[in-house]
């Protein structure tokens, strides 16, 4: 793929924006080009301002403390996920000196579904195009979910609109991994890639991301992009000998408690 400067590479707005609408929150506004979401503080994706487009008229402080009331209504951390070519440029600076602490930096990566290095599948993995129970107990369970979240994640999974499947790693009739695919145009976007921790570092998880890869091509997806925790070393390690390649990475601006 052509390189682009971070800084002014399109492709930071169109994956952001194809995220969000793949993780759909519950109650979704709109102030300016700014995308305000809330989903009952479950997820950050789900809970936080996505500034892709310009405030038009509307003066910078003014939008800020409008976010903080539409969070602090719903009784959930103001926070923002930011990326370098969040608008307007000097938001970052202004949300640091307004209180807002820097979070969390993920890793965004993509590759060519074409050429990427899939191994068949070591480890049977079906898909569906809803989620089950056993599948969100397997996801809540790899990952330390509470019901709660586990309940509210399920409903994001719902209302995704896009064209999806949900896989399953099993060994038995027992899940031991699971994953996301959503197919927006000719993007596949890979969510909630996890693996039960006694199953780990056995091919479970790259068999679901080499599952769902091939599903996207049957769907006419032709690039992919994930999701990484920069502190998520073994799956970082997992996706580049895939062929996963660092984009950009973008990080939560969260206000601190005291503020």
């Amino acid at each position: 793929m052509r390189a682009f400067p971070v800084a002014q590479n399109p492709l930071i707005t169109q994956i952001e924006l194809m995220a969000s609408r793949a993780w759909p929150a519950r109650e979704v506004e709109t102030l300016g080009g700014w995308i305000l979401r809330a989903d009952h503080g479950v997820t950050r994706r789900a809970n936080s301002v996505l500034p892709v487009g310009s405030l038009g008229d509307i003066p910078l402080d003014e939008a800020i403390s409008h976010v903080r009331s539409f969070y602090e209504q719903r009784g959930i951390t103001p926070c923002f996920q930011m990326t370098t070519s969040s608008e307007p440029a000097e938001l970052d600076n202004r949300l640091g000196d307004r209180g807002f602490v820097r979070e969390l930096v993920v890793n965004v990566q993509i590759s060519d579904l074409r050429s990427i290095a899939l191994a068949p599948p070591r480890i049977p993995v079906v898909l569906r195009n809803s989620a089950t129970a056993s599948w969100i107990k397997t996801y809540a369970d790899a990952e330390g979910y509470d019901t709660k979240s586990a309940t509210i994640r399920r409903g994001i999974i719902g209302r995704i609109a896009l064209t999806k499947a949900l896989a399953s790693a099993t060994v038995g009739r027992r899940i031991i991994a699971v994953g996301l695919g959503v197919v927006e145009n000719d993007w596949l976007g890979l969510f909630s890639i996890a693996t039960l921790s006694e199953y780990r570092r056995q091919g479970a998880a790259s068999s679901v991301v080499a599952a769902l890869c091939s599903w996207g091509l049957s769907k006419g997806a032709k690039s992919a992009y994930l999701q990484v925790e920069s502190r998520n070393q073994p799956a970082l390690e997992m996706y580049e000998k895939t062929g996963f390649k660092s984009l950009y990475t973008y990080w939560h601006r969260m206000l601190r408690a005291d503020t």
